[in-house]
Formats: C-alpha cells, sequence, structure tokens
C-alpha cells in the first residue's frame, strides 16, 4: 500500500503537463514482492497472477492508486505493453482477465476515463479476439463498455 510515484510524478507533471502535453499511462509490470506470482519489474514480466488472491489484491489496489493519483490529467489507460509478443509467456485469455480485472478498477476510479487494449502486431487479430472474449463481460454494472479503444504500436 505504499507507491513510489516521484518518478512517475516527474513524467506526468513536470515533463507532460507542463508543456501541455496529454499524458496516457499504460498499466504494466509485475511486483517482485509477491514472488512468481507477482511477476516481475521488467518489460517482460509475465502477467500478475489475478488468480492469487494476494496478488489480485495488490494489483487492483495498485491501479487504483495510480488512476486516482492522475485522474486530473489522465484520462487514457492502457493495459500492458504488448502482449501480444511472440516472446511472452501468457496466453490471450489470461491477458484477457487481466484486462477485464484492471478495466474494472480503471473505471470504478475515474467513469469517464478510456481503457485501451495494446498490441504490437495489427496483423495479429486473433490475439485481441481471443483476450476480448476472455474479458467478458465487456461492460460493468453501471453498463459502461470495459474496453474503449484497440491500439498497436506500429514498426517498420
Amino acid at each position: 500500500g505504499q507507491y513510489q510515484f516521484q518518478w512517475l510524478d516527474a513524467i506526468v507533471f513536470d515533463m507532460a503537463v507542463s508543456q501541455a502535453v496529454q499524458p496516457w499511462l499504460q498499466l504494466s509490470f509485475g511486483n517482485p514482492l509477491y514472488g512468481i506470482a507477482g511477476g516481475t519489474a521488467s518489460a517482460h514480466s509475465t502477467l500478475p497472477n489475478i488468480s492469487n488472491a494476494t496478488v489480485s489484491a495488490a494489483w487492483t489496489a495498485w491501479v487504483f492508486a495510480v488512476v486516482r493519483r492522475y485522474s486530473g490529467v489522465v484520462s487514457e489507460y492502457e493495459v500492458w505493453n504488448e502482449p501480444d509478443e511472440e516472446k511472452r509467456q501468457f496466453t490471450a485469455e489470461e491477458y484477457g482477465r487481466l484486462l477485464r480485472t484492471t478495466a474494472r478498477v480503471v473505471k470504478h476510479a475515474q467513469p469517464a476515463s478510456t481503457v485501451i487494449l495494446q498490441i504490437a502486431d495489427p496483423r495479429n487479430v486473433d490475439f485481441p479476439s481471443r483476450a476480448l472474449a476472455a474479458s467478458r463481460p465487456l461492460r460493468n454494472e453501471a453498463g459502461q463498455l470495459l474496453v474503449d479503444a484497440l491500439t498497436y504500436h506500429g514498426y517498420a
């Protein structure tokens, strides 16, 4: 429950907002404090195992804290970086469950926010299709869509 936001505050407030840039945030990386189930703090982390109650509680508390902290200046949240990369060690279905859990928290903390499913390869239509199928239901109790957009990082 104790978070170190100084490094991110510098990026969001000092670098982006102070220069009239509208930032978005990517909710990614695991937390090694929770063992292998929590993932790692690297860009190639496995997903936090949200089937583990302790890990799920830690992940959702962190997502809630991030969204509440930046809700005045951030309205778009991308869930994980390039989850469709071939080197990932998780399935689209596992990602879809994390996407649903994360989106529910984001929409609870900031109802008018945009939640983004982001992929690396726009030709890989199978991954987002399977992830969204695993994200069902796609609306929360208030009827809001949980996932608002699909984006991709285009590479030449």
